[in-house]
């Protein structure tokens, strides 16, 4: 009976160790995707120091697909720039967030742009009632999007101070508290 026992003492003990072990395994993953949160927002910052112009482009509006460029946008105002997919996820919760504080975007130009069909940007437009907000809504049809702005992943977004100098980049879902802290940086800075 003593043998017995302390078999159950020992298998207690490596249950408590396993137990222990699983603890630290998810608090390292919640720690990495913290760390991943700050990562992205420092992309934000690195970036600020950077005087890329905005590029010159050639979309399409969604609603009549007429050519858009640059050229047809308001000087001397800032531009969030956004690549996006309307199946994705995360470009779906960008846009409840930006929809969300869109009176802080007063005075940015919103572009938004995608590479699907014309019909699938427009259900995006009609399901986010997009028509409400003040965002630009275009279409990619010739796929130059991401050689135009140099990324892999959606959403992308790009920030462009009222000079048309890029002063963040992400390659992914960014926070909107970020986005507006760089537009506000931005605006100081002239």
């Amino acid at each position: 009976m003593f043998s017995f026992m302390n078999n159950s003492i020992f298998n207690t003990s490596k249950m408590k160790i396993f137990q222990i072990s699983i603890i630290l395994f998810l608090s390292m993953i919640c720690f990495n995707a913290k760390a991943q949160e700050y990562e992205n927002q420092a992309i934000a910052v690195d970036t600020l120091h950077e005087a890329d112009s905005l590029p010159d482009f050639t979309f399409y509006t969604i609603k009549d697909s007429l050519p858009f460029t640059p050229h047809q946008l308001k000087k001397g105002l800032p531009i969030l720039f956004i690549s996006f997919n309307t199946e994705c996820d995360h470009c779906q919760k960008e846009v409840e967030a930006i929809k969300s504080y869109i009176d802080y975007f007063s005075g940015i130009q919103i572009i938004m742009v995608s590479r699907q069909k014309r019909s699938d940007i427009m259900a995006f437009y009609k399901k986010y009632e997009i028509k409400e907000y003040p965002i630009i809504m275009l279409q990619d049809p010739n796929n130059l999007l991401h050689k135009i702005f140099d990324f892999e992943y959606i959403p992308m977004l790009r920030q462009y101070n009222k000079k048309w100098k890029r002063i963040a980049a992400f390659n992914e879902q960014a926070p909107i508290g970020v986005i507006l802290k760089n537009f506000e940086d931005a605006a100081k800075h002239k």
